[in-house]
């Protein structure tokens, strides 16, 4: 029996592991009120 082997097959393959995500138990989002997670902040501790 022949083998047929056709370019698409590792295009395929590697989409697939791409765009598989191991599965999330928590997600964590930062608090907005947070002088942490704030955006100026962080710019400010950039600069020091």
């Amino acid at each position: 029996m022949a083998v047929t082997y056709k370019r698409q097959d590792d295009v395929e393959k590697m989409l697939e592991e791409f765009a598989s995500f191991e599965k999330l138990e928590e997600i964590e989002y930062p608090d907005p009120k947070s002088k942490e997670h704030s955006g100026k902040n962080n710019l400010n501790q950039d600069k020091k």
